[in-house]
């Protein structure tokens, strides 16, 4: 399933995410091997990942599972995302942000965007993470049920 992660900022990789019904068919493979006896792991995402949308019965099966809160170090968090980050071309970046530029204000989409011009991934990454990605997961409606670690 790996052609369906996101990027932090982008809302979709740099190499194009799958058509829907390839991601459905690679979905419903990928289910089709699992041992249904024991527990699955799901990312909470939302319905949409990037241009594609999760199967409502999978979708609505999370909301009723248990939800695990994981927490992991801001700066392990900038590693990944920086490591993600350099891959991307500058022409591709420069024209991402429009998804998320509404919702930040300018002198922050500036300074990220100074940031991946001077190939500052670490400060380009902690940019959106401390001022978008963690606003936006602190917003996101809770589902399921808190199980306790």
């Amino acid at each position: 399933m790996k052609d369906t992660i996101t990027t932090l900022f982008f809302g979709e990789s740099a190499d194009a995410q799958p058509k829907t019904v390839k991601f459905e068919n690679d979905l419903q493979y990928a289910l089709s091997r699992l041992d249904l006896k024991t527990p699955i792991a799901i990312e909470a995402e939302s319905k949409s990942i990037g241009r594609v949308t999760l199967p409502p019965k999978l979708y609505a099966a999370m909301q009723k599972g248990f939800r695990v809160h994981i927490q992991t170090p801001i700066e392990d968090r900038i590693k990944r995302a920086a490591s993600e980050y350099g891959a991307i071309s500058t022409e591709f970046f420069n024209e991402a942000p429009t998804k998320i530029a509404p919702h930040l204000p300018r002198k922050i989409v500036l300074a990220v965007s100074e940031a991946f011009s001077k190939r500052d991934l670490d400060a380009c990454a902690f940019l959106l993470l401390s001022e978008y990605y963690d606003k936006v997961y602190r917003k996101a409606p809770k589902y399921g049920r808190d199980r306790p670690l």
